[in-house]
């Protein structure tokens, strides 16, 4: 109620949150006996400083759950939106960044700055497909992934300290090409 909807749109809204919700509670309903209620944690927050040199970056991140079964650790992180295929996930299609893939391996890595074990990371489509069916995706992130992520935050990390953008080449796809290019003629 929050958001700005008008309020035509806003009882739609509510009429199929309520729709889509009621569907994903019974697709749930049955593992509710294995869930352990005790370490079910919900929206919960992790950080942790990652040093490049004599660089301290802080990182933060919000888990929707996180269920420590036997020991293991498990994040769960919700999805409202349409389901996506493992592929589409992973990035592996041409309309796909592998955005989902790149948060769950971000998830792992800020549980091992907080010295934690990420076992397996899990997507759950709230809003069921076409034919009325849930999807979960499971993965387990490797540490060759979370490597390469943390290679990633320490190169972008050094390019946006040292104002490395700034001797860019003009990118004809870049949405915010204008504005570096703007920005560079005003500080001459």
């Amino acid at each position: 109620e929050r958001e700005p909807f008008s309020p035509r749109d806003l009882a739609e809204a509510k009429r199929r949150g309520e729709k889509e919700l009621a569907s994903y509670f019974d697709f749930i309903k049955p593992r509710f006996d294995s869930i352990n209620l005790e370490t079910l944690r919900g929206e919960y927050p992790l950080a942790g400083v990652v040093t490049f040199g004599d660089i301290e970056l802080p990182l933060s991140g919000k888990v929707d759950r996180l269920e420590d079964v036997d020991g293991r650790l498990r994040v769960i992180d919700y999805k409202t939106g349409e389901y996506k295929t493992r592929n589409d996930i992973e990035g592996k299609t041409k309309s796909s960044d592998g955005a989902y893939k790149r948060q769950l391996v971000f998830y792992k890595f800020l549980l091992l700055l907080e010295g934690k074990k990420l076992d397996e990371a899990v997507l759950e489509f709230i809003k069921p497909d076409s034919k009325g069916a849930h999807h979960v995706e499971a993965f387990a992130i490797a540490d060759q992934e979370v490597a390469e992520l943390k290679e990633t935050i320490e190169r972008v990390s050094k390019e946006i300290l040292s104002l490395a953008f700034w001797n860019m080449e003009p990118l004809p796809d870049n949405p915010y090409m204008d504005l570096v290019m703007a920005l560079k003629e005003k500080g001459k």
